[in-house]
């Protein structure tokens, strides 16, 4: 599922997007989580070899476990020192692939849209960057809640569009707007009926609803 991005990102937030790892507290960064995994993954073979080898299959496969951690930690910290480097290119203003929004060199930030572009650009990394729907002020929420805000906000506008929505323009503008979001074909059917404004319920909805 597509993740909310905001509008520029630090050093460590952009290494963490490129490397597809989820938010790290403020007292727990990336490479704290990496070293982590590394660590497990060798306590998990020292452990295999502890009780007795039982199979040489199993063991190669903890083992090329620890070779792709040990990887993952080289990999972030490379990709680290690459965005300091391009960091320092633009903050110098020779031409760089990646656009500072805070020339802060203690604290670097760069547009979330130049880390995307060099990310893809530059290593093939695809980031998925579509934003979900706003979240509603309800106190249950659901994706699918949220998108039939939307869908209302956007499609029926102040309730009385000129050519109203069919199920067919929603399914459609839902599937553009928000494409790996997976929705059955069952609820799109009814969605019309679903997100219909006041003034297009029935009388006799209005009657059960609004007593």
């Amino acid at each position: 599922m597509s993740r909310e991005l905001p509008e520029s990102l630090g050093v460590d937030e952009a290494v963490a997007l490129m490397m597809n790892i989820g938010h790290c507290s403020s007292s727990h960064s990336i490479y704290d989580e990496l070293g982590e995994m590394l660590h497990d993954a060798k306590l998990s073979v020292h452990e295999y070899k502890a009780k007795g080898v039982e199979s040489l299959q199993e063991l190669a496969f903890l083992e090329r476990v620890v070779d792709i951690a040990k990887d993952r930690c080289n990999q972030a910290q490379g990709i680290k020192d690459c965005l300091y480097d391009m960091g320092a290119l633009a903050t110098s203003g020779e031409k760089s692939p990646l656009k500072v929004s805070s020339k802060s060199t203690a604290n670097i930030r760069f547009t979330t849209q130049s880390i995307v572009e060099f990310a893809q650009s530059y290593f093939g990394i695809t980031v998925e960057t579509q934003p979900l729907p706003p979240k509603s002020k309800r106190a249950y929420k659901s994706v699918l809640l949220d998108i039939l805000d939307t869908a209302v906000d956007e499609q029926w506008e102040d309730g009385n569009p000129e050519r109203h929505p069919t199920n067919e323009s929603l399914r459609l503008w839902i599937k553009s707007k928000y494409p790996n979001i997976h929705i059955s074909e069952q609820v799109f059917s009814g969605f019309c009926k679903i997100i219909r404004p006041d003034q297009h319920r029935p009388a006799t909805e209005k009657k059960a609803i609004f007593k």
